[in-house]
């Protein structure tokens, strides 16, 4: 089954296992930004203070970030960043960015069981953070909900919501290996 791409609002009722505000998605504007443009869908999604990726980004990094020409797309080597601020972030780093931006957290160094999934995203509408790993490209998406049998995915590398069934998550950017769960 392919991922398959939907607009880029997303309007999630209550009572059905999903977000009570609307919500927009973004994109990642550098490279390897996918934790900051996910930490700043989640401050939306939370109703936390809003934050620029951008600003994530300079703070973790401690450069000054905004400013940079925006890109598209995510980085598909391990190769040497343009600029200094295009940095991946890997578990350790998106605990501390998490946690800099008053984001409750339960860390998981493993995938969730389809049970699990469901239970964090349906039963309690919470969204789940995944970590992908590949040749030493990481990257994270959001799961925000679930509709019939396929979850809605906020791919910071894509240009809008997407969706995809239990199988497809599993390897959607490479092995899913790390989860973020109970955001608050």
């Amino acid at each position: 089954m392919a991922i398959r791409s939907t607009p880029q609002l997303i309007l999630m009722g209550a009572g059905s296992g999903s977000f009570e505000s609307g919500f927009s998605f973004t994109q990642q504007r550098r490279p390897r930004w996918c934790w900051a443009a996910c930490t700043s869908m989640l401050l939306d999604i939370l109703s936390k203070q809003p934050k620029d990726q951008c600003e994530i980004a300079g703070e973790r990094l401690g450069l000054a970030c905004c400013g940079l020409a925006p890109t598209t797309g995510c980085v598909s080597s391990a190769s040497v960043p343009e600029f200094d601020c295009d940095q991946t972030q890997f578990p350790a780093g998106i605990d501390l960015v998490l946690g800099d931006q008053d984001i409750d957290f339960t860390p998981r160094p493993s995938l969730l069981s389809q049970l699990e999934l469901d239970d964090q995203v349906v039963t309690q509408g919470r969204p789940v953070q995944l970590y992908y790993e590949n040749n030493g490209i990481a990257h994270v998406v959001l799961v925000l909900s679930k509709e019939g049998s396929v979850y809605v995915v906020a791919d910071p590398c894509e240009t809008g919501i997407q969706k995809a069934d239990y199988s497809e998550l599993l390897n959607y950017r490479g092995p899913w290996t790390r989860t973020w769960v109970d955001l608050r």
